[in-house]
């Protein structure tokens, strides 16, 4: 029998018993963090319980610092921290465990494709000015909502990136 999602009665009698459920993303699903920085983000993704993370960023010491934050905020590292060209990842696999995040992990060389989520903060629009070895496609431009009717107009911008 198929469930009800389109009636209000099933989202009803299971919130009453659910606080919480995450239907995209879960523990066991592996986050490739393009562009990771110096940001928090990836304590977030952690201090949700999401520890199959790579964060990969251009610079080595930002990395570095990304690894210094989750050691700062947790005690220890159990996060991936990767050296990469985000644009030649089709080209050029990634390799993650030991040397880049928990000990005992053991390494193994991953490609984009390896992975169930890639979360992009700001690397697309570092590099948008650059020829990438994708076709892109805008999935959605979705504005963000306006305090005032004078507030400009802001929005997230979806793309799919497609290897050629």
């Amino acid at each position: 029998m198929a469930t009800d999602y389109e009636k209000q009665s099933y989202w009803h009698d299971r919130f009453a018993s659910e606080t919480s459920f995450e239907w995209l993303v879960t523990s066991k699903h592996h986050i490739l963090h393009l562009g990771s920085g110096t940001s928090d983000l990836h304590n977030h993704f952690r201090s949700r319980g999401l520890l199959n993370v790579t964060n990969l960023d251009f610079e080595p010491l930002a990395a570095e610092r990304g690894r210094d934050l989750e050691q700062n905020a947790f005690g220890d590292v159990r996060m991936n921290y990767v050296v990469a060209d985000a644009t030649r990842l089709v080209d050029e696999p990634i390799m993650i465990g030991s040397h880049g995040g928990a000990a005992g992990k053991e390494e193994q060389i991953v490609t984009p494709a390896k992975f169930d989520l890639v979360v992009d903060k700001s690397t697309a629009d570092a590099v948008a000015f650059l020829e990438l070895p994708f076709h892109v496609e805008v999935m959605a431009k979705v504005p963000t909502r306006k305090v005032k009717p004078t507030d400009p107009d802001i929005y997230h911008w979806c793309f799919i990136l497609r290897p050629m």
